[in-house]
């Protein structure tokens, strides 16, 4: 008897209506349950997660959805992106952040698309292309004709008041109505992040209609734009924005034509017209977008002097602190206790935090006096400093109260004196006079932190996200030095070992320390911290190395913020090699900066971003030995490279203010390569200058053979009297200007006897 074959009858069995093409396979990156025919994608990476929906607007109350072929193409296109390659070099996606931007990117050109009259992806033709091409440089909503479209239905809106209570929604458990934003978005067909950009025409036309309409509104907004007007011209979008949304745009064009038979017939592209059009995103980005304004690089004077003043925090006062920590928190709970029973809470937690005041002002008394010390520390877990009284307290009633207090008055007196309250009078005599420093809690969890993030930061190079991603156990001592395990997410995308300094291992300990009370199974976090009035901190870096800075004094740019980026932190990596050898003023960073290596940096240097920053880095340092060697400075250096550099430091405009951008550009074009030796620094693998080096055998510079006095006499040599490779400690700075230097120089002094 045969045996029938059921294979050809299986559709009988099995249910396949919720699969797609796709849809029976589950991707690496997919969270949970979710799979490819979903309307929202949950993906993940190695950072994190990201939440992809596809159930958006994409024309007037019309859904992407609604189009199944369109849906099912940009799902494709995200899919593909992402899984075709794990090489960066081909545009593979490697992210769940970058496949959540590329289908925005994606959608947004569907809404574009959709505004032209084009329903599917197959009616692109060269005149639709060229006229998206034309457009790229207006931003988004320009290019969506948002402004007057929003302001033809806020105008509807208004004249049909029974429309308009459909967009009411009133919030109970703040007892607000509130404008129904994603209603009016899907009614565009946009984003309602779009509608709400800041800065945007959108914004102020909502905000007066909101406020006109009795709608609620933040106080933030409605100070910043209600009553505005709406700016007549829209600015050029940036180089940045056009080459990432052309880049994704691309992607999907090729994509059509590679996997044609994989999209639907309706939505296949018919040419690939960015490659038909010679179109290049990098490079239609630069002439058709705005450059952005350049931030202005911190000097180094000001970064060495920051970054001896995290140090210090990190090396000198972090132990001290946490100890006080501890001290502090078993006498404020003795404080507390002494209350009795009876009294309500807030009074002893008044009591206490008064008493505290006192008690901590005479802690650390050793640090005063040394450049950037927490001490003195004004209070427990408030700051009491003369700007939180200032604002409301006028100076001139301070100085009266004194005055009236110190002939013997009392509160109340002194209050009918000044027309003022017994309480107001009694804080014009406590809280008025200016008091230095900060709270406990501010050194602990703000200060601290933000020290040895600066640390790890300026000698790791590695991106804000690596830092700040940062678990408890990260860093690990091995027989060669600590290496910390970081994420790297540009070169390796993965987790990697790096080798790095002790003091970078020192920091990681420090926020070990700090955060080991708030650690558990669930999280290791480096950056959540518990504050001492009792719940947890979530450490936010925005504006948080500014603060630091201006509590250790470091000068500000001009009166304003600098801009901390990751390139400025890559530019401080870069001075550790070009200016470690000048910086003996700074003591602690100085030590430390003598005893890194800077050939245990071979790792971080594959990152282009690094490069350049080496490269701007380098540049400078040369204009800068050329500005020593041309003025009255020249008892530092000698040899023959002085005064080659000072005759080209001398050939630029002395009045021009575009000088040192010329002679940057000057020293890039000629091509210096700049190494130090021990007699200072060798100039002998320049193209140019490579023929007269004295040490030059078998067409190379042999400047790892360098030993003190080699070099003298030879012509690409800029000498430094003193020398660079001096082992004593002693010689360079003073250790008494830093405890951990003078420890250091105390045990050195005992091994040499």
């Amino acid at each position: 008897m045969s045996v029938i074959s059921l294979n050809a009858y299986r559709s009988y069995f099995d249910d396949e209506r919720g699969l797609s093409d796709l849809g029976s396979y589950y991707a690496s990156w997919f969270v949970g349950v979710s799979r490819f025919p979903d309307n929202q994608w949950v993906v993940e990476d190695k950072t994190g997660q990201q939440i992809i929906r596809f159930d958006v607007a994409v024309a007037p109350n019309e859904l992407l959805t609604d189009n199944e072929d369109l849906c099912y193409a940009v799902k494709l296109s995200a899919y593909l992106a992402r899984a075709i390659t794990h090489d960066r070099k081909t545009g593979g996606l490697l992210s769940g952040a970058s496949q959540y931007n590329y289908v925005n990117n994606i959608i947004n050109h569907v809404r574009w698309l959709r505004l032209q009259g084009v329903n599917h992806l197959s009616s692109v033709n060269d005149g639709v292309f060229a006229f998206f091409r034309d457009s790229i440089a207006n931003p988004l909503y320009v290019r969506l004709n948002l402004e007057d479209r929003l302001r033809e239905k806020l105008d509807e809106l208004q004249g049909i008041p029974a429309c308009l209570e459909q967009y009411k929604v009133f919030r109970s458990r703040v007892g607000h109505v509130e404008f129904n934003n994603n209603k009016l978005s899907e009614a565009l067909g946009v984003s309602d992040r779009l509608l709400g950009s800041a800065g945007s025409p959108m914004v102020v036309m909502l905000t007066n209609f909101r406020q006109h309409n009795g709608f609620y509104i933040k106080n933030s907004i409605k100070d910043r734009y209600a009553g505005g007007s709406v700016k007549e011209t829209a600015e050029t979008s940036s180089q940045d924005s056009i080459r990432k949304e052309l880049t994704s745009i691309s992607k999907l064009y090729r994509q059509c034509q590679i996997f044609k038979d994989l999209f639907p017939v309706s939505q296949r592209i018919p040419e690939d017209y960015f490659q038909k059009n010679n179109i290049n995103p990098q490079k239609i980005s630069k002439n058709m977008g705005r450059a952005g304004e350049r931030t202005r690089d911190i000097p180094q004077p000001i970064f060495f002097e920051l970054m001896d003043r995290a140090i210090r925090w990190v090396v000198d006062y972090a132990e001290p602190l946490l100890e006080l920590g501890s001290q502090a928190l078993a006498q404020y709970e003795e404080y507390v206790s002494q209350v009795g029973r009876g009294g309500k809470e807030v009074h002893k937690v008044h009591y206490a935090s008064k008493k505290m005041r006192f008690w901590l002002s005479k802690q650390l008394e050793w640090l005063d006096g040394h450049p950037g010390s927490p001490y003195p520390i004004s209070g427990f877990t408030k700051d009491t400093s003369a700007k939180n009284f200032e604002s409301v307290l006028p100076a001139e009633q301070i100085q009266n109260g004194h005055a009236l207090r110190a002939q013997g008055l009392t509160y109340q007196e002194i209050g009918e004196r000044l027309g003022v309250s017994k309480a107001t009078a009694h804080n014009l005599i406590t809280k008025g006079v200016a008091v230095s420093g900060a709270s406990l809690n501010k050194c602990l969890y703000h200060l601290l932190p933000t020290a040895c993030l600066l640390v790890i930061y300026c000698f790791t190079a590695r991106r804000q996200f690596e830092v700040e991603s940062l678990q408890a156990g990260c860093c690990v001592d091995t027989p060669n030095g600590p290496v910390i395990r970081m994420y790297s997410a540009k070169v390796y995308q993965e987790h990697e070992y790096f080798p790095v300094t002790k003091l970078v291992a020192k920091a990681v300990r420090v926020l070990e320390a700090l955060t080991e009370p708030v650690r558990n199974g669930e999280s290791q976090s480096l950056l959540t911290f518990p504050a001492l009035g009792g719940g947890e901190i979530n450490y936010w870096s925005s504006g948080k190395v500014n603060e630091f800075a201006e509590y250790v004094g470091v000068p500000d740019n001009e009166g304003t913020p600098w801009q901390f980026s990751e390139h400025q932190f890559r530019r401080f990596f870069a001075m550790m090699f070009f200016y470690k050898f000048e910086s003996g003023d700074l003591a602690t960073l100085s030590w430390h900066l003598r005893h890194t290596d800077f050939e245990m940096t071979a790792k971080y240097i594959t990152d282009k971003d690094f490069r350049r920053a080496f490269e701007e880095i380098k540049a400078e340092r040369i204009v800068s030995f050329a500005q020593s060697a041309a003025n009255a400075r020249t008892e530092a250096l000698c040899g023959n490279m002085q005064k080659e550099l000072g005759d080209f430091f001398s050939s630029f405009d002395a009045v021009s203010e575009s000088r040192a951008e010329k002679m940057i550009g000057k020293v890039e074009e000629i091509g210096y390569i700049l190494n130090f030796v021990p007699d200072g620094a060798c100039f002998g693998q320049t193209p140019t200058l490579l023929e007269r080096s004295k040490c030059l055998m078998d067409d190379a510079v042999q400047t790892s053979s360098a030993c003190r006095g080699s070099c003298v006499g030879c012509p690409n040599l800029l000498g430094f009297e003193t020398g660079i490779s001096a082992e004593d400690v002693g010689l360079v700075l003073d250790p008494a200007s830093s405890p951990m230097l003078k420890a250091f120089a105390d045990r050195q002094g005992a091994h040499n006897v």
